[in-house]
C-alpha cells in the first residue's frame, strides 16, 4: 500500500484531532458554569435521562468522539491509494467527528449558567449535520486530487466471453443492482419499529428516523452502466457513485461474492483496494482497475455487462 500524502493524512487524522482538542478546550473552559451534573442523553420526550459530572465532561466527549471516528480514520488511510471514492472516506472521519462534537458541545450550552437539565434542543441536530457535512468538504478539499491511476490500451483477457459488437458500432450496458429481500425486510422491520416508537414519544425523534429510513432507502439500490466511458455505479438520488473510466480497466469477469467478505450490506471498502456495492450475496461484476483495486458489485446477470466491456476493451486496443 502506498503511503498517503501529507495533505491526505491531515484531511484523514488531522481535521477529527482538530475538532475533538477545540470541543475538549471549550468544554474545559466554561466547565465552572456547568451544573455538577451535565445531561448527555435524552429520552424520546426530550427530557434528560442520563447525566456526566462536569468534571469529567470534556474528556468523556474527547474519548466517544475519537472512539467512534477512529476507524474511519484508519478506513480513510488504508483506502488511500487504491478507493473508488477518495473524496468520501477523506470526509467521512471529519464529519462524523464534526457531528459528534457539535452536538456534544451546544448540549452542554445550553445548560450554561443552568442549575436544571434543559429539555433536549431540536435544533441542535439540523446545525451538527451542517457543521458536519462543512468539515467533510474541508477535509476532502484538504486530501487533494486522488492518486493518478495509470491508463493501459490493451485487450482483454483470451479468456474472456465478447459481446458481439459490429464494426463501426459501439454497446451500452444498463442495469440496476437487485433488492436483496433479506436486507429489504430488515430494514422494513427496524423502520416499522422505529416509527412506532418515535411517534408516541416525541416528533422531532420521528423525523430523524424517517430521515434516516429515506438514506438507506436511497441506498439499498445503485444504477450500474457499462459503456464506452467504462462502468459507472450510482446511488438512486445520484450519490454516492463512483466511475471506472475504460482505459483504466484490465477486465471485466462475472463472478460471486458475499456479503459477509465486506462486512455487511451497501457501500463497502475492504483492504487492498477491495470494494462492493452490496444487496445481497450472490453473482456479482468484478472491475479490475490497473493499479490492482477491484470494484465488485451484485447484479442478476454480470456476464452481460463483463461482456460488453470486454469487447470494448478490444475495440479501443485495435485504435
Amino acid at each position: 500500500m502506498e503511503r498517503p500524502s501529507t495533505r491526505q493524512l491531515l484531511a484523514a487524522f488531522g481535521v477529527p484531532l482538530l475538532i475533538v482538542i477545540a470541543a475538549t478546550l471549550y468544554l474545559l473552559i466554561v466547565n465552572d458554569r456547568l451544573p455538577e451534573q451535565v445531561a448527555i442523553h435524552w429520552g424520546g420526550d426530550g427530557a434528560a435521562d442520563g447525566f456526566i459530572s462536569r468534571a469529567n465532561l470534556p474528556w468523556f466527549v474527547a474519548a466517544i468522539t475519537f472512539a467512534v471516528s477512529a476507524p474511519f480514520v484508519a478506513i480513510s488511510i488504508m483506502s488511500t491509494s487504491k478507493s473508488f471514492s477518495p473524496g468520501l472516506f477523506h470526509a467521512l472521519p471529519a464529519s462524523l467527528s464534526a457531528f459528534l462534537g457539535v452536538v456534544m458541545v451546544l448540549t452542554a450550552t445550553v445548560s450554561l449558567d443552568s442549575t436544571e437539565a434543559p429539555n433536549f434542543p431540536t435544533w441542535v441536530i439540523p446545525v451538527s449535520l451542517a457543521v458536519a457535512f462543512g468539515a467533510g468538504v474541508i477535509a476532502s478539499k484538504l486530501a487533494g486530487p486522488a492518486p493518478a491511476i495509470a491508463d493501459t490500451a490493451a485487450p482483454a483477457p483470451s479468456s474472456a466471453e465478447r459481446f458481439p459488437i459490429p464494426e463501426g458500432q459501439t454497446a451500452v450496458w444498463s442495469g440496476r443492482t437487485p433488492m436483496g429481500r433479506n436486507l429489504m425486510a430488515l430494514v422494513a422491520f427496524f423502520a416499522f419499529m422505529n416509527i412506532v416508537v418515535a411517534g408516541v414519544t416525541s416528533w422531532w425523534l420521528l423525523g430523524l428516523v424517517v430521515v434516516t429510513v429515506l438514506v438507506i432507502l436511497t441506498t439499498s439500490s445503485f444504477d450500474v452502466t457499462a459503456g464506452p466511458s467504462g462502468v459507472r455505479v450510482a446511488g438512486v438520488l445520484g450519490f454516492p457513485r463512483t466511475t471506472v473510466p475504460l482505459n483504466q480497466i484490465v477486465m471485466a469477469e462475472a463472478g460471486s461474492v458475499k456479503a459477509m467478505q465486506f462486512g455487511g450490506f451497501g457501500w463497502r471498502v475492504r483492504g487492498k483496494g477491495q470494494t462492493a456495492v452490496l444487496t445481497r450475496s450472490g453473482p456479482a461484476l468484478t472491475v479490475t482497475r490497473t493499479d490492482g483495486a477491484q470494484l465488485h458489485v451484485t447484479l442478476d446477470d454480470p456476464e452481460r455487462p463483463a461482456a460488453v466491456i470486454s469487447a470494448l476493451l478490444d475495440q479501443r486496443s485495435s485504435v
